[in-house]
């Protein structure tokens, strides 16, 4: 990878769903850029009319892979588990991953309702 520009990755200026893609970074040992964003203006008047113009559904967090833009939480993890071979070797592999991502989403929505409840 020596000689190519690092992934970046754009998040808020929190842990919250982009510590997940930093981790696989991480374990992986990719280079990448953190663009963390601290405020409302720097994304919706700064990073965002960029990635508008790489993806309509733009986002974040978010990753940019030279002309590759992907946003989503789970969307990026799909895209690293195939760029970086984290993905299962057949479809019923791959499926399996699919599966076991979205019950991992649901287990940690049921978490935030408990850590942090909101007033109905």
């Amino acid at each position: 990878m020596a000689g190519t520009t690092p992934i970046e990755m754009g998040y808020w200026k929190i842990r919250g769903l982009g510590s997940v893609l930093r981790m696989v970074f991480e374990y992986k040992e990719v280079k990448y850029t953190d663009f963390q964003v601290d405020s409302g203006d720097k994304w919706f008047a700064g990073r965002k009319p960029e990635i508008l113009k790489m993806n309509p559904l733009a986002n974040l967090p978010y990753v940019v892979d030279g002309d590759t833009c992907v946003c989503q939480t789970n969307a990026v993890l799909m895209y690293l588990g195939d760029k970086y071979s984290m993905n299962g070797s057949d479809e019923k592999s791959n499926r399996r991953n699919t599966e076991l991502l979205c019950e991992i989403y649901d287990v940690r929505n049921g978490m935030v309702e408990l850590v942090y409840p909101f007033k109905r």
